[in-house]
């Protein structure tokens, strides 16, 4: 939970001669709410809550009935509504909930599921409005734009105002991220509630709340035709918010979290693509690579024998494994819910963690960038002895930081205080590096010991997480405004930054700690970033691409993925090879393939197998609607007498086989011979079995 102080007035007396003002009312229901929750944790059973809720309804309704909370101001930006809405015109007679945050804030992250299953369960016709009051921390968050990409990344649809001049937080009395207020039917105030896990509560609450002022006959159920879920602009990219990349340095391979379609994909470094693991519909599923679902994944690593893919299953609180061999996904760390834990311990499939947002490899041990927790966790492939503690094979414990949201260095590993971790990078020998969001600061591990200590940005004073800018220099004189990742560069010895919200890529010399800005061309929001060789590949999220940095000639482009696999993938083999002679003048080709399966597989009728065929010259035709095991093709080839030349046909079968299902490639390889005498018709059939 963020905390942005403000300067509060004395508690006003309720018997001045003036009476209650509005600011002395929104003061005491701030002081009647703290003591509502103190004496909530009190009570057990469900009639206690109700008579606590009740008499809080009372007492507050008591006070505020003839106090309505001044309105939005006017010219205010609105999202997801089809003009600016009023709390004493639209909104009259409804129990509403204003959400103040700020879109960086994990702890703001975390109560949007709550949130969003509240309005599922209690309708507006039934009284509940939800409005997402964005209070920016960073500048780079006032932007109206920069809202709305976060409001698709979020899947946001109740309403939300960009008051950026904070009007609403400033007449609320609010101080802190997340804050939730509850206003009764007149707009009047009725509890205000700070920070996450609130949301039985909350649930309790309004529901008291719409019995009680039923009653009095002040609540409506009326719809409000105004709020409409913002329609985004198709984009042409077939990626949706990417978050993370990482690189295999063996195989030449990128993955790229396409966190917004919940799924991986991993592709050769030309952009042709491999795997697609996952889909567009968020889930925790494991399974094979066709069924298997994640929701916004973010961070990935590979394993050093390039067999497997480890990702931080973002909003599902989880660490998956992609098994390459067996074509398989797995959950190892993670229950499929948010944990409250910081210490951990337990074997990775029953410890709980919370927003896991990057990951790497330090040795044998995986680990983890914990933002929920404000921690850096560790998952143990090996039993390991670290900084002076031993740990089981499989377990999964925190290493780094108390919990508490701070920038505080300490040579104590679990005395250090972090602020929301969002990027790790390891440099092989020496350090860990880190990047710490909330803080705007990049900090590092030392290897050997665990001792924590800055590198560039933030501040001296470990509590202020408002020391961010854009502004190159040396240690903390550098500025940045909430980097999101980091990645160690052996081509020159050097961290490279994805300085998110000033839409930069920095470099750090770690020798002297001199930060100076390596590119800032074209980016929107670079979230994540990775090295191989003398290219650098970041995940450029609001622009859905991904950015290739060439780091000697500072030349910058776009990966182009292509979804139709290269004819010469290695992981493709010849299956079938023949010929068929064809006038170099030209003749019509009528090409079909027959391919049968035994009783060892099965089709998966769901999945999208295709059929493509490669002509000379690179011109790709592909078959993938009304997908058949007998595919046929008719076809112009021409030559110009050259004596050999080849067609190839490469299918991409999603099959069943012995309960698991799996993905198989087949290479057909036509050898064209030209001949002045062949026919100008010509057929070839190709018998095949699997």
């Amino acid at each position: 939970m963020f905390t942005k102080w403000r300067l509060s007035l004395p508690l006003f007396s309720w018997f001045s001669q003036r009476g209650p003002t509005m600011e002395s009312i929104i003061e005491q229901v701030g002081e009647l709410s703290i003591n509502f929750m103190d004496d909530l944790k009190l009570k057990k059973e469900k009639g206690q809550l109700q008579k606590l809720i009740l008499k809080h309804l009372e007492t507050v309704s008591s006070l505020t009935d003839t106090k309505l909370t001044p309105d939005f101001k006017v010219g205010l930006e609105w999202i997801n509504v089809t003009e600016p809405l009023s709390l004493h015109s639209h909104l009259k007679g409804k129990i509403i909930i204003l959400d103040f945050f700020t879109y960086c804030c994990i702890n703001c992250m975390h109560i949007l599921p709550d949130l969003k299953r509240l309005e599922q369960e209690i309708s507006v016709k039934d009284g509940l409005v939800v409005i997402g009051v964005h209070s920016a921390k960073f500048t780079n968050e006032k932007i109206t734009g920069n809202i709305k990409d976060a409001v698709r990344r979020y899947d946001i649809t109740h309403p939300v105002v960009n008051d950026k001049s904070e009007s609403m937080w400033q007449t609320l009395g609010v101080h802190c991220w997340p804050t939730l207020y509850v206003l009764g039917p007149n707009s009047e105030p009725l509890l205000m509630l700070q920070g996450e896990g609130h949301y039985n509560t909350l649930k309790m609450f309004v529901t008291e709340a719409i019995s009680f002022y039923k009653k009095k006959e002040r609540l409506s159920e009326k719809s409000i035709p105004q709020i409409a879920a913002y329609s985004f602009p198709k984009s042409n990219s077939i990626l949706s918010y990417p978050g993370k990349v990482s690189v295999d340095s063996d195989k030449k391979l990128i993955a790229i979290s396409d966190s917004a379609h919940n799924r991986i994909i991993v592709a050769d470094i030309s952009g042709e693509i491999m795997y697609e693991i996952g889909g567009t519909s968020p889930g925790l599923t494991d399974g094979d690579f066709t069924t298997a679902k994640f929701f916004s994944p973010q961070g990935s690593v590979f394993s050093p024998d390039s067999k497997k893919l480890y990702v931080a299953d973002t909003e599902n609180h989880c660490i998956r494994e992609i098994n390459f061999e067996t074509k398989e996904v797995s959950t190892i760390v993670g229950i499929g819910a948010q944990g409250h834990d910081y210490v951990g311990g337990k074997a990775g499939a029953r410890q709980a963690i919370s927003s896991p947002w990057d990951l790497c490899l330090f040795n044998d041990v995986l680990l983890i960038a914990m933002a929920g927790t404000h921690q850096i966790w560790g998952y143990f492939l090996r039993d390991t002895v670290l900084w002076k503690k031993s740990f089981k094979a499989d377990t999964c414990a925190a290493l780094v930081g108390s919990g508490r949201e701070e920038n505080r260095n300490n040579i104590y590993p679990s005395s250090a205080g972090l602020a929301q971790p969002s990027g790790l990078a390891y440099d092989g020998t020496n350090f860990i590096y880190f990047a710490d969001s909330e803080s705007s600061s990049i900090r590092k591990i030392s290897a050997e010991t665990g001792s924590v200590s800055a590198l560039i940005g933030g501040a001296s004073d470990p509590r202020n997480l408002f020391a961010f800018g854009d502004k190159d220099g040396i240690g903390t004189d550098a500025k940045l405004q909430h980097p999101l990742g980091v990645s160690w560069s052996s081509f020159d010895n050097s961290l490279y930054i994805a300085d998110t919200y000033n839409h930069k890529i920095k470099k750090v010399d770690i020798l002297s700690k001199d930060c100076v800005t390596v590119s800032e061309q074209k980016f929107n929001e670079p979230a994540g970033l990775c090295v191989l060789g003398n290219k650098i590949y970041i995940a450029d999220t609001n622009n859905n691409e991904i950015k290739v940095l060439e780091i000697k000639s500072r030349a910058l482009s776009t990966l182009i993925l292509k979804e139709t696999p290269a004819v010469d993938n290695k992981r493709c083999e010849e299956f079938k090879k023949t010929s068929v002679t064809i006038n170099p003048e030209g003749s019509d080709l009528e090409l079909e393939i027959s391919l049968t399966l035994t009783n060892k597989y099965s089709l998966t009728k769901e999945a999208p197998s295709k059929w493509m065929l490669y002509l000379p010259g690179d011109k790709v035709i592909t078959k993938e609607e009304n997908f058949t095991l007998t595919p046929k093709w008719n076809l112009t080839v021409t030559g110009n007498k050259v004596k050999e030349n080849s067609i190839k046909v490469k299918s991409r079968l999603f099959l069943c086989a012995d309960g698991k299902c799996t993905v198989k490639e087949l290479l057909y390889n036509i050898g064209l011979i030209f001949d002045e005498n062949a026919p100008k018709n010509v057929k070839c059939h190709i018998d095949s079995e699997l």
